[in-house]
């Protein structure tokens, strides 16, 4: 088994297993492929260590993937709850933000906005929980 960004992978083509990665679509897979030499449809357990090594340091250097996009995308979050945005109000309603139709075409928003609320949540309740304990004492 070889292993790429802690994951192991068998006989999968290389192209497939960079787009497993979280911020790496198929376009942005290709590009990696094409500028580190590496043909797209090679298995990836038969790739040279060598080219795995330089795939990796190539996107720890020139891209925000996994972890790092994350993180970037929670602080965003975070920072329109703070400022009380009417995006964050949106948001937390689990309606669209960006100005799109909300009677009929908002399934999609609806499913993540609930991910969103209860996140929201967690944290409000934790605060709550916390803010009790301090006053007790």
């Amino acid at each position: 088994m070889v292993y790429f960004s802690r994951t192991r992978f068998k006989n999968l083509p290389i192209i497939q297993v960079l787009k497993t990665i979280y911020g790496v679509n198929y376009s942005k897979a290709l590009l990696i492929c094409r500028l580190n030499c590496v043909t797209p449809s090679v298995k990836f357990g038969k790739l040279p260590i060598r080219f795995i090594e330089d795939i990796e340091f190539f996107m720890s250097k020139r891209m925000k993937v996994d972890r790092e996009l994350r993180q970037r995308h929670n602080l965003y979050l975070n920072e329109l709850r703070e400022n009380k945005t009417f995006k964050s109000f949106r948001k937390n309603l689990g309606l669209p933000s960006n100005g799109q139709r909300s009677k009929t075409n908002a399934k999609t928003a609806k499913k993540f906005g609930k991910k969103f609320r209860l996140q929201n949540t967690k944290q409000s309740v934790i605060k709550s929980k916390v803010g009790n304990l301090k006053k007790k004492k």
